[in-house]
C-alpha cells in the first residue's frame, strides 16, 4: 500500500519551526509521512534530532526532507563560486539527513518558484 504524507508547511507560514507538534498532528490525521524543511535540521543539536526522529519512530511516522535552494546557493548556477557554495550547502544537508536517518531529500530551486 502506498504511504500518504504531507508537508508541515500546510499548517504554518514560517519555514523555521519546531516540527514535533506536526508529528502528533500527522499521526492523528492518519498520514504516514511528514515532510520537513531539512535546513532546520542543520540548526538542531544531535540530541534534538535524535529526540525528534525517536518520536517519529514511536509514532510510526516516516520523515522526508525538502529544501528550497536560494539563488545564491544554486548548484546549477552559471557562476562557479555560486555553484561551489551550493554544492557545499547541499552536501551539508545530505550529511545531516543521513545522520538523522532521513532517506530522501527533495530539492527545489525556490528562487525559480516565485518569479
Amino acid at each position: 500500500m502506498n504511504k500518504i504524507g504531507i508537508l508541515y508547511g500546510y499548517w504554518c507560514t514560517e519555514w523555521d519551526v519546531d516540527y514535533m507538534p506536526y508529528l502528533e498532528k500527522v499521526k492523528q490525521l492518519g498520514f504516514d509521512t511528514l515532510e520537513i524543511n531539512t535546513f532546520r535540521l542543520t540548526k538542531m543539536s544531535d540530541a534534538e534530532i535524535e529526540h525528534f526522529m525517536g518520536r517519529a519512530k514511536d509514532l510510526q511516522i516516516d520523515v522526508l526532507g525538502v529544501i528550497g535552494v536560494p539563488a545564491n546557493l544554486d548548484p546549477a548556477a552559471p557562476d562557479a563560486a555560486v555553484r561551489k557554495a551550493g554544492i557545499d550547502y547541499e552536501m551539508n544537508l545530505i550529511r545531516t539527513c543521513a545522520k538523522a536517518g532521513i532517506p530522501h531529500q527533495h530539492l527545489r530551486r525556490s528562487h525559480e518558484l516565485y518569479r
